[in-house]
């Protein structure tokens, strides 16, 4: 855990492909935690910093109500994703990254089914997730949830 002063950095991350964000945060209750959007870089209160290790952030935290958070998050266009190069044989994925890709045992068979037939005409992880997205932007849905009788 590291300490940090009002708007120093936790940590000195390249901005590649990615474009700053200032968030302003009022909380009713304290939570302890900092909430931000993508790269956490820096916040407007005394703060600490969990890492696992130099560079991979666990969390953000500071007893304030309110303060901004200066984050860094994704700044690529859909057509520069949709040409990323897709991991294969001469590429292969970081040894790292590869529990993003882990499915849960108790993803039925006619889950795995439908992905497939959702995803059969992209040419690209870009257009398979965005295929993937199209279908599940199609179910509405209502986050005021009715009172119990």
């Amino acid at each position: 855990r590291t300490s940090l002063a009002a708007d120093e950095a936790w940590s000195a991350i390249p901005d590649t492909w990615r474009r700053p964000l200032l968030q302003s945060v009022s909380l009713s209750i304290p939570a302890g935690v900092i909430f931000a959007a993508g790269e956490p870089q820096s916040v407007s209160v005394n703060y600490e910093a969990d890492e696992r290790f130099p560079g991979d952030l666990v969390k953000l935290t500071a007893a304030a109500r309110s303060y901004t958070v200066s984050s860094l998050v994704p700044a690529l266009s859909d057509a520069e994703l949709r040409d990323l190069p897709a991991w294969d044989a001469n590429r292969p994925l970081p040894e790292e990254f590869a529990r993003y890709l882990e499915l849960p045992e108790s993803v039925t068979d006619r889950t795995r089914q439908l992905a497939a037939e959702l995803t059969a005409g992209a040419s690209s992880p870009y257009e398979q997730a965005a295929a993937i997205e199209q279908y599940l932007r199609t179910f509405a849905y209502d986050l005021d949830v009715p009172p119990l009788p």
